[in-house]
């Protein structure tokens, strides 16, 4: 949790002081918010390459995901090479049979980018296709299944450059 609020507060923060830097929003079905995600990225720099980062807010069935990631844009025209590192946090509940709740949780659990990336400044479209490795250690892992889980998650995303 402290990791997050951490990042969060680097995010923020740069968006302030950034605010003329390239920005998008986008929708993001798998990828780092694991179901469905609505996002916005920015970049630190001006210009379309560089470190930038990213925070959502998604679903995956009852719960919501957070997905809070550093990325880095690398390519020439409209054509990049996405890489982030960060961290995707879920906002859970358990619940008896009758439906009271039990729990409360926020776990959090590293997450990457490796996301082919399409952007036409022109027409303001952003594109967005690859994998997000996720990795939940232990009892940290808010699916259900072994204790340790590694995916490969696949991403695509679409959205509204500006």
């Amino acid at each position: 949790m402290k990791n997050l609020i951490i990042l969060v507060f680097i995010f923020f923060y740069a968006i302030q002081i950034q605010a003329q830097r390239e920005q998008a929003i986008y929708a993001e079905l798998g990828g780092a918010g694991l179901a469905y995600s609505i996002n916005y990225d920015t970049r630190f720099n001006k210009g379309e390459n560089g470190i930038g980062a990213r925070i959502g807010i998604g679903t995956m069935n009852t719960n919501f995901t957070i997905p809070v990631q550093l990325n880095y844009l690398h390519g020439k025209g409209k054509h990049k090479l996405e890489l982030g590192i960060g961290i995707t946090s879920f906002l859970f509940s358990k619940r008896y049979e009758n439906n009271q709740l039990v729990k409360r949780s926020i776990v959090s659990i590293p997450s990457g980018t490796l996301m082919y990336r399409y952007q036409d400044s022109a027409a303001h479209f952003l594109f967005r296709a690859g994998l997000s490795p996720i990795f939940a250690p232990g009892n940290r892992s808010p699916f259900a299944g072994p204790s340790k889980l590694f995916l490969l998650w696949p991403g695509i995303s679409a959205g509204y450059k500006f």
